[in-house]
């Protein structure tokens, strides 16, 4: 299954790191840019399913929830010194290598992009929807 900027596939390499180096490596060879290609496998899907915390521990609204992957778990001094922006609503829990979002007013509209945590935590990160993360899931 391929959607924009996700590929679910298997493969005989069970090591996650090495396969995303085997992987960027080919990007890079074949259409001369690198980019940073975020490996989960379908555990990992699940325990983030089970483990949201704004939907099983506050019930909050499916269709303003997030996943933000970040590419390898970040420091945990950068962590301690992440801050939510002044007159920001969303909040956030990050856990290993996800961050948690729970945007009210929407994705659109949060100082919470991946460019933030990107800056911030120093780790490449891509977002996806509730309902995204609930469908590769389901693919697997």
């Amino acid at each position: 299954i391929v959607k924009p900027g996700i590929a679910v596939f298997d493969s005989t390499e069970q090591d996650g790191p090495k396969l995303a180096q085997l992987i960027e490596t080919q990007i890079k060879q074949s259409f001369g840019y690198s980019v940073p290609v975020f490996i989960r496998d379908p555990n990992d899907f699940q325990r983030i399913i089970n483990s949201n915390p704004f939907l099983h521990e506050r019930n909050e609204d499916p269709a303003k929830l997030y996943v933000t992957f970040l590419y390898s778990p970040p420091s945990e001094s950068k962590l301690s010194n992440l801050d939510i922006p002044n007159n920001e609503a969303a909040e956030f829990l990050a856990r290993d290598k996800e961050i948690f979002l729970f945007c009210p007013n929407g994705y659109g509209r949060t100082k919470l992009s991946n460019n933030f945590f990107e800056k911030k935590l120093n780790v490449p990160a891509t977002t996806r929807n509730w309902k995204t993360v609930n469908a590769l899931v389901t693919s697997q």
